[in-house]
């Protein structure tokens, strides 16, 4: 009977994670970078785990090319064998290009969640995750505007185009483990919906701030724990599709981690 409730707890949680998947649009494409909150495949009760990994990167779309590294911790205090709450932060410095310019991107992530386990056994579990996240960041376009500043300028000149970018929403999503011998492998799935405001700048003019309507990014990923080292191999794919003007981006991210 036990058996037969944790299976009916498996099926009723992935069919809920895949109508969560599935269900959400993609309304605004934009540069974000978001890996998974999850700091080991399971918890137990007054269990306090902390992952801390080392990141490569790459964006790709419409003219974009960019590439560059990073770091994040999480860390993760259960309150029972089923709930506990995690939180994540990290920093990450991209380089690249925007048709013929020159581009540099940074961005601060942070997150918090809350999450529910409801299939544990020595050799599988089911981690469901959701909470709210935040991030700050800036792009810089060496070169971007042709503009004039005063009009008594015969001619415009080159500028430098700055944005400031600050984005707040919500996450949501699961991560599946099995364990092979000394590794557990783990796919998951997230989602991400959000939105927030752009300040804009040529130069050292300011040109005021506008807002970044709502977007959602899906996120596809693989965790590849080595039990002995408690090292994981994280890959994720994250997608914006693309809307309106706004072309879409393909995020590519490769973490080495480790859990302790």
């Amino acid at each position: 009977m036990k058996k037969m409730i944790q299976i009916s707890n498996l099926v009723a949680s992935i069919v809920l994670l895949l109508v969560f998947v599935t269900s959400a649009h993609a309304a605004q494409s934009n540069l974000q970078i978001t890996p998974p909150p999850i700091a080991s495949p399971e918890f137990e009760a007054g269990k306090v785990d902390a992952k801390a990994g080392l990141t490569y990167i790459n964006m790709s779309g419409s003219g974009i090319s960019l590439n560059g590294y990073g770091a994040n911790i999480v860390r993760r205090r259960a309150f029972t064998d089923a709930l506990a709450w995690d939180m994540q932060g990290g920093l990450f410095i991209l380089k690249g290009s925007l048709g013929s310019n020159d581009m540099s991107f940074w961005t601060i992530p942070l997150s918090l969640n809350v999450e529910y386990q409801p299939l544990k056994t020595p050799s599988s579990s089911l981690i469901l995750f959701a909470g709210p996240n935040f991030s700050y960041g800036n792009m810089k376009i060496k070169d971007g505007v042709l503009y004039a500043p005063f009009p008594l300028l015969a001619a415009p000149s080159k500028w430098d185009l700055n944005m400031s970018i600050t984005m707040y929403g919500w996450q949501g999503g699961g991560q599946y483990s099995a364990q092979l011998g000394d590794f557990k492998v783990s796919p998951f799935a997230m989602i991400q919906s959000q939105q927030g405001t752009v300040a804009i700048s040529y130069g050292a003019l300011k040109q005021g701030s506008t807002s970044i309507p709502a977007f959602t990014t899906t996120s596809y990923g693989l965790d590849l724990l080595y039990l002995p080292w408690n090292v994981t191999l994280s890959s994720v794919l994250q997608q914006a599709a693309k809307s309106g003007d706004n072309s879409g981006v393909n995020t590519t991210i490769f973490t080495l981690s480790h859990t302790f």
